[in-house]
């Protein structure tokens, strides 16, 4: 990606990535990375719409038996968008910022036809959440023959009045009383795509935003991928591993447990890596020779 700049071009890498989330866990796992980067032919700048719609497909491939529902930001809240979910048998979750479904919506609450239900997200009942939901509204006008369903949420601290939070998204799921309070959870668990993936992966150790080189064509989208699968593996260990739970307890953050992993990789013979997250975790003492 090139930026036009009046001391001369500026170049940059970015990648759409996609992950597969659970509102109740921290652990997260990258599924792919698609590169933002110039197709073959095109003379503009690719952009994250772009790469979305080469993404979807390859999700499809990855996972052909699995159902998949996509959480997305108010940039994907468009027919075309909608359509490839919808031709892909993915359902999705966007946020949404502006459009005919809120005018709709506008008008139905001047009849008071939305429906809503209402609880505390504490004992204390200082929290009061509330969720309003239409189901059945037409996308827009040039996509009439897409329908989708409308949930809006907020948190008020019945103390202070103040909005503690507040969201609205469209869905091809349907709302229903039983479900609004996973629904809600799950909608708000995009955060971790952002937080608990790139975030990690600038800050912990992986450094995704240090460029080891452009090469002429794919070399840094080939680093990046390297970098999630490393990441994926690491996922996995940390879900799967009691020694490497242990090992990052004691080290308390992902930085430090690397620290010490290359310390100990590079001055100890261990047969596993499990061996190495024992030493870390203090399982197993070292003895220095006399």
């Amino acid at each position: 990606m090139v930026k036009k700049r009046k001391s001369g071009d500026e170049y940059y890498h970015q990648l759409a990535g996609a992950c597969i989330v659970h509102p109740d866990k921290k652990t997260v796992f990258p599924v792919f990375g698609e590169p933002i980067t110039k197709q073959d032919g095109a003379t503009k700048n690719d952009c994250e719409y772009n790469a979305f719609k080469r993404l979807v497909p390859k999700l499809k491939q990855i996972l052909p038996e699995e159902k998949q529902l996509i959480l997305l930001d108010g940039l994907f809240a468009t027919g075309p968008a909608i359509r490839i979910m919808f031709a892909h048998q993915m359902d999705f979750i966007t946020v949404i910022k502006e459009g005919y479904v809120l005018v709709q919506v506008a008008e139905l609450a001047d009849k008071n036809q939305p429906v809503e239900r209402t609880w505390y997200k504490d004992k204390s009942e200082r929290i009061k959440c509330t969720a309003r939901w239409t189901n059945g509204l037409i996308f827009n006008g040039a996509n009439s023959d897409i329908t989708v369903n409308f949930l809006q949420y907020e948190e008020i601290d019945t103390k202070t009045q103040s909005t503690r939070y507040a969201g609205k998204w469209i869905t091809s799921l349907e709302i229903k009383p039983s479900i609004v309070k996973e629904f809600v959870k799950t909608a708000r668990a995009r955060w971790k795509i952002e937080n608990e993936t790139f975030n990690v992966l600038k800050n912990q150790g992986y450094n995704l935003e240090h460029n080891y080189g452009h090469g002429k064509k794919f070399l840094s989208s080939l680093f990046a991928i390297m970098m999630l699968l490393a990441f994926l593996v690491d996922q996995l260990t940390q879900t799967l591993d009691k020694n490497f739970q242990k090992a990052l307890t004691e080290a308390k953050t992902m930085r430090d447990l690397r620290q010490k992993v290359r310390v100990l990789f590079d001055l100890i013979p261990c047969v596993s890596m499990n061996v190495i997250y024992k030493i870390i975790a203090r399982d197993i003492k070292i003895r220095p020779s006399p």
